[in-house]
Order: structure tokens, then sequence, then C-alpha cells
């Protein structure tokens, strides 16, 4: 009996499979436990007639596809489409305003960190920090800003890359004035303009800080992390920096303390002389 052609279409699919080809790297194809065949994703195999072969498709990230089909008297085409496979993330970071824990909760997989900023500039010492497996680390921010931790393996493959808006500062700040300003029973009288000012400065950066806030929400509602941060992802980060480095002059500037914060809280029962209206 003659070979009949068996025609496999390695996809990239889901549920709802594109006919687009799928990137030969790493691609793995067996047919009937035979030597592995690294080839295009189209690919065309002489096999028996009348013969049932069993067909293994692997590539790094996605889920094994394995068949068995019987090959009649006419050539076969198969479409197989490989579904992208979640990774599980052994990486989890805590926060206590500035100050981060970087869990390694995997049992086998040691890895290391980076901490950047947008423009690649090292944080601290955190260069190439050892995270093995089962261990922890702390990582502090000096200031609010928009931070980059980059988690790679032991063959140095980055696997892990983290988004971090840090605005421990500016909530503090933004309480303050808001509670001050809310508290203060003082029209726009010549003896009032430093309460009109606070009161006008507050409103004016609401929306900035309306902007920042959106960008954050929507950072985090749809990642958790990324294998790649690309140069797209970079520009959206770098617009979140832009309003913490505006947030961050405007607190700078009218002096954002605990202390304050403090005060405005404690006295806030006292309708003459608390919340900052002596």
């Amino acid at each position: 009996m003659a070979d009949i052609n068996l025609n496999l279409f390695i996809l990239e699919g889901g549920e709802c499979p594109t006919l687009t080809l799928i990137d030969t790297t790493d691609l793995s194809v067996t047919i009937n436990g035979g030597s592995p065949i690294l080839t295009d994703a189209d690919i065309i195999e002489a096999v028996p007639q009348d013969t049932t072969v069993t067909i293994v498709v692997d590539k790094e990230g996605y889920d094994s596809y394995s068949n068995s089909i019987t090959v009649g008297a006419v050539d076969e085409t198969l479409y197989v489409s490989l579904s992208v496979s979640p990774l599980v993330d052994f990486i989890n970071i805590t926060q206590d305003c500035h100050n981060y824990i970087i869990n390694n909760t995997s049992t086998t997989d040691n890895t290391t960190f980076t901490v950047t900023t947008l423009d690649n500039v090292v944080v601290g010492d955190y260069l190439n920090v050892a995270l093995n497996a089962e261990s922890s680390s702390d990582i502090t921010f000096a200031t609010d800003g928009v931070y980059l931790i980059t988690v790679k393996n032991d063959a140095d493959a980055i696997i892990r890359q983290y988004a971090i808006i840090d605005i421990c500062t500016i909530l503090s700040c933004f309480t303050t004035r808001i509670l001050s300003i809310l508290c203060k029973d003082c029209g726009c009288s010549n003896n009032c303009q430093d309460y009109c000012k606070e009161d006008f400065e507050m409103k004016r950066l609401h929306l900035l800080y309306f902007d920042l806030f959106n960008r954050v929400n929507r950072e985090y509602r749809l990642n958790s992390y990324y294998t790649t941060i690309d140069d797209a992802k970079i520009y959206e980060l770098r617009t979140a920096q832009d309003d913490i480095d505006k947030l961050l002059e405007y607190c700078d500037s009218c002096g954002n303390t605990t202390t304050n914060l403090t005060n405005i809280i404690s006295n806030s029962n006292n309708i003459n002389t608390g919340c900052g209206c002596s």
C-alpha cells in the first residue's frame, strides 16, 4: 500500500482558533512516538495507509495536544489548535505604604529580582537580588512613583514583570488637605484668604487626582503581572508617573505631614479651634 500524506496545520487558538499558523519556536510534533519533528507549523508527513497514528504536539507556554486518528486511502488534513496554558503565579507581593514584601511561594524554583524606574534606572541595591524557593525579601521605596519589578529564573530569563504604582504619600496628603478644608467653617472674606486658596487648589487638582486613580484602578483590574513590558506599556505607565510628579509637587508645597493629619482628626470635635480653623 502506498503512503498517505498527512497534512497538519498547527494553529494559534483556544475556543475560537484563528487560521493563523502558530509561531514555530519550541514547536515539537511527534507522530507514533517517533523522533520529534521541529519544523514549520504546516507539516506534511507520509504515513502508511489504513493505520492509526497518534499525534502529540508540544510548545512552551501552551497546553499539550494529543490525538489519535485513522488514516484512510486518501490524504488527510488535520487542524491542530493549541491553547495558551495559564501560568501559575508563584510570586506574590504585599504592601504597607512604601514598604513591600515579595514572596516566592514555589517549593522548587529559585529566582532573582531587580527593581527599576521606568527609565530602567536600578532602585537602591535591588539588582539581581536572590529570591530562592519559599523565601521573601523586603523592598522599600523612598517616594511615590511607578516602579518595575523584574523576576528572572535560574537561566537568567525573565518570567514575570510587575508594575508597582506607589502613591502612599499622595493618599496621606490628600486625606489631610480634604479634611482640613471640609472642617473649616469659613467663607471667602478677607481674613480667610488662606482657606480660599487651599479650597481652590484642591478643586483644581481633583481632575488630575481622578485621572491618576483611574489609571491605577485600570492597571490593577486588568493585570496582575506581565511576561514582558513593552514600550507601549512603558508609555502608558509614564503618564501615571507624570500625574504623580504633579501631585507630589502640590503635596510638598502645602506641607504634608502625619502630624497635620493627626491634629485634624483629634481636634475635629471642637468646631472653634479644631480642624485647622482656629
